[in-house]
């Protein structure tokens, strides 16, 4: 059973619903630096960032697979980066019945994650 409350704001939730794997999304279509531009400017902060070649990361990821109990990226997140996947923007009020919020201006909760909480989540720990 899922629960998902009216005023929830996801990027992205996969569901089985009467056995069949449904994709859930918010109202907008975000790429990996649109969810950070909101996430930054919710916690407001400028941040530059640095666009990295996929296979450039391999072998870093391989040895955070290996030496961390809970690395923040796996090989297999590495190879899903390049595919455009979107959930159906409608697929929520289709089975609901109602619309789901954006996520910008939604996840204040945010704020208050600690720069110690964001590294504890960094490394895995």
């Amino acid at each position: 059973m899922i629960r998902i409350q009216r005023n929830s704001a996801c990027l992205s939730i996969y569901a089985f619903i009467e056995n069949r794997l449904v994709e859930l999304g918010g109202p907008d279509r975000l790429t990996y630096d649109g969810i950070v531009d909101i996430i930054a400017e919710t916690i407001g902060v400028k941040r530059a960032k640095l666009h990295v070649p996929v296979w450039l990361m391999k072998h870093p990821i391989w040895l955070m697979q290996r030496v961390m109990r809970r690395p923040p990226m796996t090989l297999d997140q590495l190879a899903m980066l390049p595919v455009r996947n979107y959930p159906g923007l409608d697929t929520v009020q289709a089975l609901f019945g109602f619309e789901p919020q954006p996520v910008a201006g939604n996840i204040d909760f945010v704020k208050k994650v600690s720069r110690l909480d964001g590294l504890k989540i960094a490394l895995g720990v």
